[in-house]
């Protein structure tokens, strides 16, 4: 099977994860894992597809083994056999051989999708989710039931001339600035993910979302990727949240300087005389916090959650910084000056820009 080089990079944005341990590979009993999908009349919801995700991680599982994402060396392989399942017309649904371990199950549809709509391929830009993401425990024998979440809505847009863009909507914010890729995407981010979507031309309506606080990541699968983020950003019942995200990338119209936070750090470390990559790293060595190599065959490097979240004290009155937030320091001074190198100006920061507003009574999407 041939995949599109786009295609692949959508799935390398969650194998670049970091996977849990793996679990021990004797053989696993089988399981069903099985249940039906119902909307707020207690009425079934037919051809929705349910992605069966890692439990301690949040990452999609695939494979007779059941294997989270993160643990893929074949991208292609992963792609193809994702454990996912559809609705019936009696909206039930079944997973055969599932491992004998908590399963997370996120259920969505998508607006006159391809038949069957696929994970990670551009099914749509309306995307229904159609029930809270859940939780099957190991031991549970009983079909689960699977319900609508609420009544909010969500446009995503992020300039986008392709449909090469990935967008993560969860409950939890990232670890990490948007300049540091995938690496803020670990964690509780993805553990507590509700949707997901490959967007046509950069845009994305999620329908049928909780009421409350969520977090927002888009990621630009082409050749020189881009990464964007909008955090904290409110929902209401029966209200609709816009929002626009810019892109972290050296693009003409991309964000090229930090956010003010990023830049504090910037100060921090320039006034303790450690704002190089080399004396940065030597004091982080010292200090028994060693950078991680990047993947084979990769430039990019993926970092873990607790090196990310460590503080460390810098000498002096100079304060303490996140060890996350000193390497996205870096990285936008090198970004600054492979930005200025052409002579190009730098473009300045910009926040998400977000509107809510009312939903008309009777709203409805195609």
């Amino acid at each position: 099977m041939c995949m599109s080089p786009t295609l692949l990079s959508a799935a390398a944005a969650l194998i670049s994860l970091t996977s849990p341990p793996l679990p021990p590979q004797a053989p696993e009993p089988a399981r069903q894992v099985r249940g039906r999908l119902i909307n707020a009349q207690a009425q079934p919801v037919a051809d929705a597809l349910v992605l069966a995700c890692d439990a301690t991680s949040g990452l999609p599982l695939y494979g007779p083994k059941w294997l989270p994402f993160g643990s893929a060396s074949d991208m292609q392989i992963a792609m193809a056999s994702m454990r996912t399942a559809f609705t019936d017309a009696e909206g039930n649904f079944l997973f055969e051989n599932a491992p004998d371990r908590p399963v997370k199950l996120v259920a969505q549809q998508w607006s006159k999708p391809p038949k069957p709509p696929k994970p990670l391929d551009v099914n749509g830009s309306i995307v229904r989710l159609v029930a809270s993401p859940t939780v099957v425990d190991k031991d549970a024998n009983e079909p689960v039931t699977l319900a609508p979440t609420g009544t909010a809505v969500l446009k995503v847009e992020a300039e986008s001339a392709n449909s090469e863009s990935l967008v993560i909507v969860s409950t939890s914010p990232t670890i990490a600035d948007p300049i540091l890729g995938f690496s803020g995407w670990n964690g509780q981010f993805m553990r507590d993910a509700l949707a997901w979507n490959r967007m046509p031309l950069g845009q994305t309506l999620f329908v049928g979302l909780p009421a409350g606080i969520v977090h927002i990541t888009v990621f630009a699968a082409d050749n020189n990727p881009g990464f964007g983020e909008a955090l904290n950003i409110e929902l209401r019942e029966g209200h609709m949240t816009r929002v626009e995200i810019p892109w972290v990338a050296s693009w003409s119209y991309g964000v090229h300087s930090p956010s003010p936070k990023i830049a504090e750090v910037r100060s921090a470390m320039e006034n303790a005389s450690l704002f190089s990559p080399v004396v940065w790293l030597k004091y982080l060595n010292d200090r028994n916090i060693v950078m991680p190599e990047p993947k084979p065959g990769s430039r990019m490097i993926i970092f873990p959650p607790d090196m990310l979240n460590t503080v460390v004290d810098l000498p002096g009155e100079a304060g303490k910084v996140r060890v996350g937030d000193s390497v996205a320091a870096l990285a936008y001074e090198n970004m600054r000056a492979q930005v200025t190198a052409p002579g190009r100006s730098l473009n300045p920061y910009r926040e998400p820009v977000v509107t809510i507003k009312p939903l008309p009574e009777n709203y409805t999407v195609d």
